[in-house]
């Protein structure tokens, strides 16, 4: 059978199920002669008569039962198909990719990732953490859709704005009495402890040092953020960190905080995005949440 006649056989299929011409003709949306039509085209390629008319509408012949046992199978496998995909459809998850450093993920994406969820519950969201560096890459390479990162953005199509102010603490192991007690010692280098070298954080500790003391120190790289609160703890050295960070980790370390002046204490984080086309919703959403987590915090 030519497969064109695919669609007469449904037509053939609405005209018997309804017993009307007429009726077939309102259900598929059209008028009564192209159902005849469609349904004597049919007959022609088969060679046999479908339907017998009466009084009261249409009604299949022998011919026409065998040929409506045939059009239902396929009507019932279009309705599967519409259900499989209606289903999809409702039930399909959106990828959504978020970037972040590791403080500010473990201080402030809590609230915002569970928000976001809640108003879309059909989008996946993971998380990612690395070093800004390693983000922005990702970001450029659309390995992500956004990024938290820890410096001003405005280069390569990607561009930022701040939505996190952390204060940033150094800390340092019981018994240290003042940063400038530290800074004063003579006595050995002073060991500062970074998860990885380039940390933005500690630039600016490195600055104070300079300006404030001559005494020597030495970069410890820790690896992990869970490396340097441990060392620090441990007596090993100092570290800077954002305080919400510290206070959200330190449960059952003995750490000590120390103020920096207030020049260099606060530091905002950036939430980096393309800007060299259009946001997407979701990634418009996503900021909207972003921007009511950094309202709460």
């Amino acid at each position: 059978m030519d497969a064109r006649l695919l669609p007469d056989l449904l037509v053939f299929l609405e005209a018997a199920r309804s017993g009307s011409l007429t009726q077939a003709a309102r259900h598929l949306n059209t008028v009564q002669p192209n159902v005849t039509a469609r349904i004597r085209k049919l007959e022609q390629a088969l060679g046999a008569k479908l339907l017998r008319r009466h009084a009261r509408g249409v009604q299949p012949t022998p011919a026409g039962e065998a040929a409506l046992a045939i059009a239902t199978r396929l009507g019932d496998l279009l309705a599967d198909l519409r259900t499989e995909f209606r289903t999809r459809q409702a039930t399909r998850r959106t990828r959504f990719r978020v970037g972040s450093i590791e403080t500010v993920a473990a201080s402030h994406l809590q609230p915002v990732v569970v928000g976001f969820t809640r108003r879309h519950p059909n989008v996946e969201i993971s998380v990612h953490t690395a070093s800004s560096l390693a983000l922005l890459k990702q970001l450029r390479e659309r390995e992500i859709d956004a990024a938290f990162v820890s410096r001003v953005i405005d280069a390569d199509g990607i561009g930022s704005h701040p939505v996190f102010r952390d204060e940033l603490t150094v800390i340092a192991a019981p018994g240290r009495r003042s940063l400038a007690g530290l800074l004063g010692e003579s006595r050995g280098e002073l060991k500062i402890v970074v998860q990885r070298l380039g940390c933005s954080y500690t630039a600016r500790l490195l600055a104070y040092i300079s300006e404030r003391s001559t005494r020597k120190y030495r970069l410890v790289e820790a690896g992990t953020l869970e490396s340097v609160l441990s060392l620090v703890a441990g007596g090993v050295g100092i570290a800077t960190l954002p305080r919400a960070f510290v206070d959200a980790q330190r449960s059952g370390r003995g750490i000590r905080h120390f103020a920096l002046p207030r020049d260099i204490r606060f530091v905002d984080t950036h939430l980096a995005v393309r800007v060299d086309e259009p946001a997407p919703t979701l990634l418009r959403e996503f900021t909207r949440e972003t921007q009511r987590g950094a309202k709460s915090s």
